[in-house]
């Protein structure tokens, strides 16, 4: 009976071990995917790029649903930022930096410009780093992301020595983690003097 057990137990660790094997075979499938169809996307639209497009044509491009990351990206506006709806041009700004593409956003003050690189933070692996020049501003998004239950710092010229090393060691700890292929997203502002 012992070994009748034994051996069940063994079998056991087996299959774990087995379904271990496939979630992680799973997942790189499912990046290896991400990383093909975005890739797709932004050769579709380098040929899109080439028809030299009205502006119009080009924001109805950028400003729509249909991306691999759509979904997602709702879900995270409503659950995290806890909004219904992107405001004019946030949703263009994301796909285009979802897409891998340069963006210039000019948008009024309020106009919700920090969503625009906020968001897709979320919606990837690792790390954000935002310069921005304004230390108030700054400490406001930083607020602002913390009591969303978003991890963020700030490193300025008025970082302390505590905080910097903090930060310092946690992007240490992240890149080592990414390393090993676990999803984490932090997002750091910073202003020029901490460059």
């Amino acid at each position: 009976m012992n070994a009748s057990l034994s051996k069940m137990s063994s079998e056991l660790a087996d299959l774990d071990t087995q379904i271990a094997d496939i979630d992680h075979q799973l997942e790189q499938l499912k990046r290896k995917k991400r990383e093909l169809t975005l890739k797709k996307q932004q050769l579709e639209r380098r040929v899109e790029l080439q028809t030299n497009e009205d502006p119009h044509t080009v924001l109805e491009r950028w400003d729509r649903d249909g991306f691999a990351w759509s979904a997602e990206a709702q879900r995270i506006l409503e659950q995290n930022f806890h909004l219904a709806a992107f405001r004019p041009l946030q949703r263009a700004a994301i796909n285009a930096v979802m897409s891998k593409e340069d963006a210039v956003v000019i948008l009024s003050t309020g106009g919700g410009k920090s969503l625009c690189y906020q968001l897709p933070a979320l919606l990837s692996n690792g790390l954000t780093l935002v310069v921005s020049p304004l230390v108030s501003l700054v400490e406001d998004q930083i607020m602002q992301l913390r009591k969303l239950g978003i991890d963020a710092s700030s490193l300025n010229a008025n970082t302390a020595k505590e905080e910097a090393k903090r930060v310092e060691e946690a992007i240490t700890r992240m890149c080592l983690r990414m390393m090993e292929e676990l999803r984490q997203v932090w997002i750091i502002v910073v202003t020029y003097s901490a460059i």
